[in-house]
């Protein structure tokens, strides 16, 4: 149970990290796998041909204890080995890297399937000592490894539902980790208690108890110093700047903190300027900021309102009136009900959001009232929480608009939002006049990577075939690096006559009619309707094109 915990901990560490989940956590159980196949074949070879004089006890509490360490320091040694090539070996790894499909992070996981093999080596070797510890079973007409291989299958299902159900909901992956190790510990101990094995080995066990502990009492730290690395440490400025030089770990330690809040179902991380400061572990009003949600980046404080205002504003313009009763998907940080609530046509907005947590910071955590306005408790807004999947499925009203904005779909669990079923449900909770705005990762024309823009394909023919026979996509792009943004809108039917001219509304704006900013429209972007490309839940082709082609 212990050993699949480690490798569903560490799949999930290797997926966080890359773009490319399905990739990563794929390719870490098929590693994890074989190397239970050399374990099982080691230990036939060790046994079978007594090349080992211990008792089979012995030899599996040097396996168990090996486990014990391994295990409790595998996600700190991932965090460790990231920081210290971010620190060391960035510009080598950008060179190494760029005109390969391989991304700098990726260098990191290949190091850390290191620790996953190793876990699955020794993994392997319990089955057969197991068997020989159980040989006297055969007494009893039982084959002991297929009573043995029975507990495994029952193990792996108790720690993948540890996994999914306690560990990875309340706890970072290193404590996950370690938390896990203890309870390999202590079931080591048991059973060889059962056995009436050798004494267990008393400087061997406070030894692998003693490693553990150091790596427990240092996991908070190793944690902090690795998002550091990520988010203060720029790959941009190491692939373009000749001179780069990246900070010594004593003033990577005095950045600031990153700081974290998970629930169950994401972990966002708030990052602050990298000023070196000492002071001040949270956010305060009017302190600028960046969100990223399970390392994704989601909005800058500082730029936020370029997003926000082409998301809500340039739609509304464009079909020339204001929305009376308005849905918003996603979004949960307020700042799209803060930019509709400036309009005084606007008489209802119902928002859904899945994380309760998200919905408590953007109420109450002041980085993000200072930003939103308390637009959550605002009298004309309804929260929902709930699965916006579910809520779309279920619900029976409709809406003069849809705004959507979700993370982007690096998952299959997010891709379900951006598929064909779900933008069905959208259409049939529209009105007939209304529309629909999707915040979407659309390649522009003048974008230097065309081979990525089978992805505008992808979301306009999902669209199309959902019953939406206009699409149109739009965008802003200004002077910083989380500058560019891309939409699309979505209309029900084919509007007739004339299309109404652009209105603009009667509002302040500091980016939507800025000279200095450059805008997007329709003829900015190729965008080709192919109904073989159409992302659906059976056939998703949006996940392919990202985790693989991309």
């Amino acid at each position: 149970m212990c050993s699949i915990t480690y490798e569903l901990l560490l799949a999930r560490l290797f997926a966080v990290m890359s773009d490319r989940e399905i990739v990563w956590h794929s390719l870490t159980i098929a590693i994890y796998v074989a190397a239970l196949g050399v374990g099982t074949l080691l230990a036939e070879r060790t046994l079978g041909r007594g090349r080992t004089n211990l008792h089979p006890a012995t030899l599996l509490l040097i396996i168990e204890l090996a486990l014990v360490v391994l295990g409790s320091a595998a996600v700190f040694f991932v965090w460790s080995i990231h920081t210290w090539l971010r620190l060391e070996m960035l510009p080598e790894i950008v060179s190494l890297t760029q005109d390969t499909p391989i991304h700098p992070v990726d260098i990191t996981i290949f190091i850390g399937q290191m620790a996953c093999f190793a876990i699955g080596v020794l993994s392997g070797f319990e089955i057969p000592l197991l068997a020989r510890l159980y040989e006297s079973g055969r007494r009893q007409n039982i084959d002991p490894e297929t009573r043995i291989l029975g507990v495994n299958y029952l193990g792996t299902l108790g720690g993948t539902l540890l996994f999914l159900y306690v560990l990875t909901p309340f706890f970072t992956l290193g404590e996950a980790a370690w938390i896990t190790a203890m309870a390999n510990f202590a079931g080591a101990v048991v059973l060889l208690a059962l056995f009436e094995a050798p004494k267990l080995s008393a400087p061997a066990a406070l030894t692998a108890l003693g490693i553990s502990a150091l790596v427990g009492v240092n996991l908070s730290s190793a944690e902090q110093l690795a998002l550091k690395a990520t988010y203060y440490i720029s790959v941009l400025d190491a692939k373009n700047n000749s001179d780069f030089q990246a900070p010594t770990r004593a003033n990577l330690k005095n950045f600031n903190p990153v700081l974290v809040e998970r629930s169950p179902y994401q972990t966002l991380h708030m990052v602050r300027p990298p000023r070196l400061e000492t002071a001040a572990n949270r956010l305060l009003p009017g302190v600028p900021f960046t969100l990223y949600i399970d390392r994704h980046f989601q909005i800058a404080s500082q730029h936020e309102a370029l997003y926000h205002e082409f998301f809500v504003h340039y739609p509304i313009g464009l079909m020339a009136k204001v929305p009376e009763k308005i849905l918003i998907l996603g979004a949960g940080d307020g700042l799209a009900t803060r930019e509709l609530l400036r309009y005084e046509g606007v008489k209802s907005i119902t928002q859904v959001e899945l994380d309760p947590m998200m919905i408590s910071l953007a109420k109450t955590h002041p980085a993000f009232t200072n930003l939103n306005k308390n637009s959550l408790l605002n009298p004309k807004v309804t929260l929902v929480q709930d699965d916006a999947f579910t809520y779309l499925k279920r619900n029976t009203g409709q809406y003069d608009a849809i705004f959507i904005d979700f993370p982007y779909p690096f998952s299959f669990d997010l891709s379900r939002l951006y598929s064909l079923e779900f933008y069905s449900f959208v259409r049939r909770n529209l009105n007939a006049g209304g529309f629909a705005v999707l915040d979407m990762p659309l390649i522009a024309r003048n974008n230097i990577n065309q081979s990525a823009r089978v992805i505008n394909d992808i979301f306009a023919s999902t669209l199309t075939e959902a019953g939406f026979p206009v699409v149109s996509p739009f965008g802003g792009e200004g002077a910083t690096t989380f500058d560019l943004e891309t939409f699309m809108i979505a209309l029900p039917e084919v509007p007739q006559g004339a299309a109404p001219p652009f209105k603009k509304p009667s509002i302040p704006f500091r980016y939507l009619y800025n000279d200095s900013i450059r805008h997007y429209r329709h003829r900015d972007f190729e965008i080709n309707i192919n109904r073989k490309l159409v992302h659906s839940l059976f056939k998703p082709t949006l996940l392919t094109v990202r985790n693989v082609l991309l």
